[in-house]
Parts: C-alpha cells; structure tokens; sequence
C-alpha cells in the first residue's frame, strides 16, 4: 500500500520478503532506497543488509558501465545473457535462468538418491520414482533459458550411468554405461521426465 501511493509509477514484486523495484534510473533508484530503508525503520523493520542492492539491467539496448549487473529472485538469475532473436540475430538481453544455487541444491538432492547403489530397482522404477521431483523441477526451471540445465541433465544421467555398470555385467566400464543410458533414452525418450525439456545426454 505504501508504495503504491508513495511510487505509484514503480512497479514492483514481492514474493514473502523479499521484492524487486523496477526502477528508471539510477537517482529513482538510490532515492526509493533511502525511503524504503525510512518506512521499514517507522515499522520497526530493517530492509536486508546483503540482499538490498540497486542492480543495474544491462543489455544490448542498455550499455552503461555498473558494478551490479544482476540479481537472483524466487530460485533465478536474471543478469545479461546472449538471447536469438526470431529474425536469427543475437543480441544480449537480461534474462532469468536457474540460479548457480538452485542448481547446486539440485544437484545435491539428487546426489542424497544414491541411485547407484540402488541396483535392486529396475529403471522403470527409478523413473517412477523421481518423475514427479524432476516434473517440478523442469517446469518451474525450464520455463527460461533452458540450456542452464544441461548441467543437471548431465549430472543425473550420470547417476544413471553409475547405476547400469552396477546393475548390469556387460556394462563393465563408464563409457559403456554413458552409451547404455544414451540408448535408452534414445529408444524410450518418455521414461524420464526430464526428456520433455531437454534433449541433452550423457552418450
């Protein structure tokens, strides 16, 4: 309510505690800090330390020289990244992908599976088993910039390579296990979620 009638021509989001203001320029900018860090104090708040930054949306259209070039927000990184355009150029736009943390968190949950020592589960009930976490995952993160999760997809397959070579005696070595996993993904791209979103693989 307040900044609707303080900066009513500032949108903004907020999500919990945190929000961004979308600012014109850098004086708007630095002066809705100073009232923001006010208002907070007249409510016996504080805004963030770390967090409260002024973050400058560079572009090709937008080229001047900042410090802060970008920000994370709700699990993303939006900062300057190379975009194509409908007409096949390539410009520089600012953009959201998955953030370096949210992928780590990713990566990390994923590593909390075990998936190589679970040699007891054919792969149909794997995939049964994660679908539903890599369906939230890939929807919510492959909405933009899909190719930041190459990373994932590359480390989740290798979980799966690491499986076969346990599983499956004819699968002595890691480049076999990497072509084993690439053939089933090939032949049954639907098994596992992720496949609907990216086409990266391991083979």
């Amino acid at each position: 309510m307040w900044m609707r009638r303080e900066y009513r021509q500032v949108p903004f989001e907020r999500y919990a505690d945190d929000a961004i203001c979308h600012c014109r320029t850098q004086e708007q900018a630095q002066q809705l800090e100073s009232d923001l860090r006010r208002r907070f104090e007249d409510c016996k708040l504080e805004l963030h330390p770390q967090k409260t930054k002024i973050v400058y949306c560079a572009d090709s259209r937008r080229k001047t020289e900042y410090s802060l070039v970008q920000f994370d927000f709700l699990g993303y990184a939006f900062r300057p990244r190379f975009v194509k355009s409908k007409s096949g150029y390539c410009n520089v736009g600012f953009n959201p992908a998955i953030s370096p943390k949210s992928a780590q968190e990713i990566r990390k949950t994923m590593r909390s599976w075990r998936l190589g020592r679970r040699t007891d589960l054919a792969i149909e009930a794997i995939a049964r088993w994660i679908n539903p976490i890599l369906r939230g995952w890939f929807q919510y993160y492959g909405r933009f910039y899909r190719s930041a999760l190459d990373a994932i997809v590359h480390a989740l397959e290798e979980q799966l390579a690491t499986w076969a070579m346990r599983k499956y005696r004819n699968v002595p070595g890691r480049a076999e296990a990497r072509k084993w996993v690439a053939e089933v993904l090939r032949n049954r791209p639907m098994l596992f979620e992720h496949r609907r979103f990216v086409t990266t693989t391991v083979g």
